[in-house]
């Protein structure tokens, strides 16, 4: 069963059920597999419906910053348990042990000697951990391999056993030069009133206009 036709089961099982938030969670879901499907004119399989998840769960993300940030936790309720629906067609995430032989073996494979044939190593390893590890987190493992760093320098902060959810903490190097003074005189913060609404995602804006349910 392709992945799609799971999500399409599921939104029907909620309906039946009266499972509303769960309905609307995977409609919304539903209708973003449809939209990429008209705009790249393409077969969609799982890879690309991963894809749109991992963008939803994103957007979802930032969502629920702004809306703690502006006191509206009812919002940041709803897109937490969105989060919830989407995260569930997930693949698996891999271990930091898998995602670095995957690492290993792309550098071995394409020969990469130095950070600036990462693009080497990154087209290698990204069809093999998409949607099961934080992209940002394997590219500065990659890095760090490529720029002689140690495995132990470069391991996840997190005692989570999965790499979608460490943190990465490679080693810096010691300036050889001695940093320039930086000037003491601070410049103010700018006022909440200076900051560009553009910082608020179209969604959660809309549902931040939106009277709250009684």
């Amino acid at each position: 069963m392709s992945l799609e036709t799971r999500i399409d089961d599921d939104w029907k099982s909620a309906m039946k059920a009266g499972e509303r938030a769960k309905k609307d969670a995977l409609s919304l879901l539903r209708a973003a597999i449809k939209q990429k499907r008209v705009d790249e004119k393409l077969e969609i399989n799982d890879a690309a419906v991963i894809a749109v998840i991992e963008k939803m769960l994103k957007q979802r993300k930032d969502s629920i910053t702004q809306y703690e940030a502006a006191k509206r936790q009812d919002l940041a309720d709803i897109e937490k348990f969105e989060s919830s629906v989407l995260a569930g067609y997930m693949p698996q995430g891999l271990s930091v042990a898998e995602v670095e032989a995957i690492v290993a073996a792309a550098i071995a494979e394409s020969g990469a000697k130095a950070p600036a044939d990462m693009g080497k190593v990154i087209a290698l390893v990204k069809p093999q951990v998409a949607g099961r590890a934080d992209m940002g987190e394997v590219s500065k493992l990659v890095k760090a391999k490529l720029a002689g760093a140690s495995s132990r320098n470069c391991l996840p902060a997190s005692t989570s056993s999965t790499w979608s959810n460490a943190t990465c903490r490679c080693a810096s190097r010691a300036p050889t030069t001695a940093p320039a003074v930086r000037s003491t005189r601070k410049n103010p913060p700018p006022s909440p009133s200076a900051r560009p609404s553009s910082s608020i995602t179209a969604s959660a804006a809309a549902r931040m206009a939106a009277p709250s349910a009684s």
